[in-house]
């Protein structure tokens, strides 16, 4: 009970913070949001963690508007699913596919789906976007193809960086809770190293499908309805993205093969080609996942070891 209380008195002072500073603290530090309950529920697990839950919604509603009322309904969630997997001591690689998953869905439900019940209207930013965009491109003397639409790409990547915000909040949290869990002394299932994993193989052809999705909707001649070819954008960015990062992290895995300068070059040089050319890094990141490559790096890592 003590520690409940504790907990939500920790989220009322934030919210009184965040309320005098109009709203300061959801926009920079919302995926801390959940650490109250993440702490809680890896203490005491889902039943006693509901209590605490309410007791957090009800304060915020009575503190702040409803639009926060939601949002911290929502952090609050993401918090106990990790928190909870933490108690039950479920698999890392679950418990953080669960907490990307409810964060996602989360950031789909504020973002988009009650976007004009808190004032946000999506298509007014998106072709408030296109205004400027449109001027940066007709400044540069360069063009679009004539089957591609400026404000159904910027509303694809609107909708596709509310996904992978929902992705990264999730990760912010996880590094954050382990580094809190080592200076609490408690327990956590063992995880590996990022550039120890690999993800399934099916998840890199689904990217480079995505990615071929996103090609196809700006660039065929094929009539697509509006609300296909943004989704189809979404997906492809979505699958661009990931094959991007899994491209990075074997340039990291292939630097760390290497000392000193070389290293800095290798990591150097992947960003570069980022920025003029990613879907080479995809591409890489495509190979890193589906093929061997991982094994064959990992082998030559330990000799030089």
């Amino acid at each position: 009970m003590t520690d409940g209380a504790m907990m939500a008195a920790i989220m009322g002072a934030v919210l009184l913070i965040d309320r005098q500073t109009a709203g300061l603290l959801q926009a920079t530090v919302l995926f801390l949001y959940p650490l109250p309950l993440v702490f809680y529920g890896a203490k005491y697990g889902w039943k006693s963690s509901w209590m605490v839950f309410a007791a957090i919604v009800m304060l915020a509603a009575v503190i702040d508007t409803p639009a926060t009322v939601l949002t911290v309904a929502g952090e609050a969630f993401v918090g106990m699913v990790y928190g909870c997997g933490i108690h039950a001591q479920t698999d890392m690689k679950r418990i953080l596919l669960r907490t990307v998953i409810v964060s996602v869905v989360m950031q789909v439900l504020i973002t988009i789906v009650f976007a004009e019940f808190f004032g946000y209207d999506l298509m007014a930013e998106a072709a408030e976007m296109e205004g400027i965009y449109s001027q940066m491109i007709s400044s540069m003397g360069a063009s679009l193809p004539s089957s591609a639409s400026l404000e159904e790409i910027i509303l694809a990547a609107l909708i596709a960086s509310v996904i992978l915000t929902g992705v990264l909040e999730a990760l912010i949290l996880h590094m954050i809770a382990k580094m809190m869990f080592k200076r609490m002394h408690i327990t956590v299932p063992a995880s590996m190293p990022l550039t120890a994993y690999i993800p399934p193989k099916w998840s890199g052809y689904a990217g480079i499908a995505g990615a071929a999705c996103f090609f196809y909707a700006t660039s065929s001649q094929v009539s697509l309805a509006s609300g296909w070819r943004i989704a189809l954008q979404g997906i492809g960015m979505c699958g661009g993205l990931y094959l991007v990062f899994y491209g990075l992290i074997a340039a990291a895995v292939y630097s760390a093969m290497h000392t000193g300068a070389s290293r800095f070059l290798i990591m150097a040089f992947a960003v570069l080609m980022l920025m003029m050319a990613w879907y080479v890094v995809a591409l890489i990141g495509f190979l890193y996942i589906t093929t061997d490559m991982h094994h064959k790096m990992m082998q030559r890592r330990s000799q030089h070891e």
